[in-house]
């Protein structure tokens, strides 16, 4: 399953730029993550996924 691949590329690029306590309390932070996570599962590539997550918080 993609998914399972895509929270850790995910989480890594996120605590790589500090921004780990944002997802956890910006609503539009946890949005872009959840939306990224969802791309990945449909077959998008993690670290595209993860760096749209990056460029839209």
């Amino acid at each position: 399953m993609p998914s399972a691949g895509a929270r850790p590329v995910l989480a890594s690029k996120a605590v790589e730029a500090g921004l780990l306590e944002r997802f956890r309390e910006d609503p539009k932070a946890r949005a872009a993550m959840e939306n990224a996570v969802n791309a990945v599962h449909n077959g998008a590539d993690p670290f595209s996924a993860a760096e749209d997550v990056l460029a839209s918080i």
